[in-house]
């Protein structure tokens, strides 16, 4: 039996994902609508697969992962989400999620499911990541510049990612030296002509 833990805040798409998961080898154990019950929720419960959408409340589905991963390496966590932007697609991979599904394919969730279950990553819904200034950064230049670029101070990105003001600075400073860019405004430019902004 496939143990199941579903993580979205829309219910609707909750009662969609386990009408779609009602197979005589799946188990639904239990659903999240927050990275902070998802998490909490996932260790105790210990599904074999984690379906997590992208985008939750308190934060992003690549908190899930990294703090689960951390927690416990063999929780594997699948993405029931179409995120379009490869960059992101390259932050979740290299976190450790088994890839990716659209949530409104409802046959390709089962397989997802089922083939994550069995240890094989399922990336029908990558999408390519398009070369770009982007991928000469680190794993956590590229969180830091996310958040900047979403909008985020150098305060609350720091709160974000655990780290220290000072740190955020320093991984700016080697974020902006590798992309060229002396300024925000020059970065969101950037981050546009990428397909991040």
């Amino acid at each position: 039996m496939i143990r199941v833990f579903i993580v979205d805040d829309h219910e609707l798409v909750r009662i969609g994902l386990k009408h779609l998961l009602d197979a005589p080898d799946i188990d639904v154990v239990g659903e999240a609508v927050n990275v902070t019950h998802a998490i909490e929720a996932s260790l105790r419960l210990r599904p074999d697969v984690v379906l997590c959408d992208y985008h939750l409340p308190d934060g992003n589905g690549l908190r899930v992962v990294q703090s689960l991963l951390q927690q416990d390496p063999t929780i594997r966590v699948l993405m029931v989400t179409m995120i379009e932007d490869p960059q992101v697609s390259k932050q979740l991979l290299s976190a450790g999620a088994w890839g990716f599904v659209n949530k409104n394919t409802g046959e390709a969730v089962i397989r997802a499911v089922r083939q994550v279950a069995e240890g094989r990553r399922f990336d029908e819904a990558v999408p390519t990541p398009k070369a770009s200034a982007f991928d000469r950064l680190s794993e956590r230049e590229l969180e830091v510049v996310h958040l900047l670029i979403s909008g985020h101070t150098n305060k609350s990105t720091a709160q974000r990612l655990n780290l220290t003001v000072n740190s955020v600075r320093t991984y700016r400073e080697r974020a902006f030296a590798k992309l060229e860019v002396n300024s925000h405004l020059e970065l969101m430019e950037l981050a546009r002509e990428a397909g991040l902004g």
